[in-house]
C-alpha cells in the first residue's frame, strides 16, 4: 500500500514521525468490524466487544457475509464503522437543550447517522434524512424502513434548497463530503484519488454546504461538522472560516483521555480526530458549532393544505394497526402511518422539499382493500393480535429473504403471518397451502446464494 509523500508529509505535521510511522503500520491490518444494534428490533444477548463512546455498538472478530442474515434484512442491526458512532456521544451532550427537536441530516446516505440518530431520538422530535444524490436516496431510504422508527423523513433536496426555512432546526448534522483520508485502509481506491487539489476541491465544497445550509439552523441550534479525513484544510480551517464569517461559536467536547482520542490542535479548535493507531475504527473527525443569532422560523399565516390524502376507516383504520399516536395518510394509493407533529410538519415543508419517504409506510390501497406492505410487518409498533406469527427455520429465512418458494407446516390457508427469525419479525407472507405470498421486496431480495447461513452471536 503505497501512499501519496504529500499525504504522509501534511500527516507529519499533524501527529509527527513516530505517529505516521505506528499509522501505516495500523493500516496494513484489516479494519476492525463494528455494528450497531437497534434497540426497537434486536431481541437477542449480546455480549461482545463494546464501542467506547456507543452503548449498542459491538466489534465483531471478522467479517461476516450480512447479507446472508435475515437479522441484517430486519433492520436488528446495522454495520456502522465505530468512530463515526461517536455520534451518540455528542447527541447526548446536547441534548439536554433539544427538547423534542426538528433535526436535519444533510447528507445523509447511505444511513448510518441517519438510522443513529433516530435511535437516540427515539421516536421524539421529527428527523429529516437528506441525500442530494438521487441515486443514493435509494439505499438511504431502505436503511430508513428497516431502522422502523416513525419519525423520519427522507427528502432528496441540495443543500440551498432548505434556505426557504430559515431558523428552522435545532441541529443539523453535516458529515460533509470530504477527501476520504481516514478511508485508506477501508478503501484502497481512495488512495489514487487523493491529491492535493482534490482536498482544496473538497474544503471548498464543504464551505459551500456549509453557506447554504447556515440559515436553516435556528439561532441557538448546533451543527454538528464531521467527515472521515485528516487534513487541517477540510476539518479545522473549515471551522475557523464558519467562526469568523458566520455568527457562530465553537463548543467543546469532552472525551475520557482513555478513548485515544486526538484533540484538534490547529488555531485551538475544539474538536478530535479519530486515527486508527490510535482507535478501534477508521478515521474521522468531528466538532460542533452553535450558532449565536439568527430568525426563527416562521410559519405561513394560511398554509395551502396537506397534499397527503384521508384514509377511509372502513377500509383500514389506524387503531387495527398500531396503537396509539399515529394517523394514516394516503399519497397515491400508498399508505403511510404518521407520528404525532409529522402531518403538521410536512404541511410547511412540502413546497419546498421533495419528500421521498415519511413515517412507516404501511400498505397500499387496491380495490378498495388494503394490503398490508413488507414494512408494517417489520414494525415494532405493529398490533401484534393482528398477525399470527410463524416462527421459521434457517431454510425458510433464507428463502424468504431470496423470495424463493418455502412453505412452513401447520398453517391455515388464505391467513397472513408475520415471519418471524429468532424472536425477531423480517417480513409477511400469506400462506397459500403449498406456497406462500412473501412480502419481501423484490428489490431487496438476495441475489446471489449463500453456503449457509451468517449467524453474528
Amino acid at each position: 500500500m503505497e501512499l501519496p509523500q504529500l499525504f504522509l508529509d501534511n500527516l507529519k505535521a499533524q501527529i509527527g514521525d513516530e505517529g505516521v510511522l505506528e499509522y501505516i503500520d495500523s493500516i496494513r491490518n484489516p479494519h476492525p468490524v463494528s455494528i450497531r444494534i437497534n434497540p426497537l428490533k434486536w431481541k437477542l444477548n449480546y455480549s461482545g466487544e463494546y464501542v467506547p463512546w456507543a452503548e449498542k455498538g459491538f466489534y465483531l472478530n471478522s467479517r461476516p457475509q450480512f447479507s446472508c442474515d435475515p437479522l441484517w434484512h430486519s433492520g436488528a442491526y446495522y454495520v456502522q464503522d465505530a468512530s463515526s458512532m461517536f455520534l451518540e456521544h455528542v447527541y447526548h451532550m446536547l441534548e439536554p437543550e433539544l427538547e423534542n427537536p426538528v433535526v436535519l441530516d444533510l447528507c445523509g446516505a447511505p444511513g448510518g447517522k441517519t438510522t443513529h440518530l433516530a435511535s437516540l431520538m427515539n421516536g421524539s422530535g421529527i428527523l429529516v434524512a437528506n441525500e442530494v444524490i438521487r441515486s443514493r436516496c435509494k439505499i438511504l431510504a431502505e436503511n430508513v424502513r428497516k431502522c422502523g422508527q416513525p419519525n423520519v423523513f427522507v427528502t432528496n433536496n441540495d443543500p440551498i434548497g432548505f434556505q426557504s426555512f430559515e431558523g428552522l432546526f435545532d441541529l443539523i448534522v453535516a458529515d460533509a463530503p470530504c477527501s476520504g483520508e481516514g478511508l485508506f485502509r477501508k478503501s484502497p481506491d481512495a488512495i489514487g484519488e487523493w491529491s492535493e487539489n482534490n482536498v482544496a476541491l473538497c474544503a471548498s465544497r464543504q464551505q459551500r454546504i456549509i453557506a447554504d445550509i447556515w440559515p436553516a439552523l435556528k439561532p441557538g441550534g448546533f451543527l454538528i461538522y464531521s467527515t472521515c479525513t485528516y487534513n487541517a484544510q477540510e476539518n479545522e480551517e473549515n471551522l475557523m472560516w464558519i467562526k469568523e464569517n458566520f455568527a457562530a461559536e465553537l463548543i467543546s467536547i469532552d472525551a475520557p483521555k482513555h478513548w485515544n482520542l486526538e484533540p484538534a490542535e490547529k488555531h485551538g479548535v475544539p474538536g478530535w480526530h479519530f486515527y486508527p493507531h490510535k482507535v478501534k475504527g477508521e478515521g474521522f473527525f468531528i466538532a460542533v458549532i452553535r450558532k449565536k443569532d439568527g430568525k426563527l422560523f416562521k410559519a405561513p399565516r394560511k398554509p395551502k393544505g396537506l397534499k397527503l390524502g384521508n384514509v377511509n376507516r372502513k377500509i383500514v383504520d389506524v387503531s387495527d394497526l398500531f396503537s396509539a399516536g399515529f394517523e394514516l395518510f394516503t399519497s397515491g394509493q400508498d399508505v403511510y402511518a404518521m407520528g404525532s407533529g409529522m402531518a403538521a410538519f410536512e404541511e410547511l415543508v412540502q413546497n419546498g422539499l421533495y419528500i421521498l419517504h415519511r413515517g412507516i409506510f404501511t400498505g397500499t390501497l387496491s380495490d378498495r382493500k388494503f394490503v398490508p406492505s413488507h414494512d408494517l410487518f417489520l414494525s415494532p409498533f405493529l398490533n401484534e393480535a393482528l398477525f399470527p406469527e410463524s416462527e421459521l427455520s434457517d431454510d425458510a429465512a433464507m428463502a424468504m429473504i431470496s423470495r424463493l418458494p418455502f412453505a412452513p407446516p401447520d398453517l391455515q390457508k388464505g391467513e397472513r403471518y408475520q415471519a418471524v427469525y429468532r424472536g425477531v419479525p423480517i417480513g409477511g407472507f400469506k400462506y397459500l397451502g403449498n406456497r406462500v405470498n412473501t412480502t419481501f421486496p423484490s428489490e431487496w431480495r438476495l441475489r446471489k446464494p449463500c453456503n449457509e447461513i451468517t449467524k453474528i452471536l
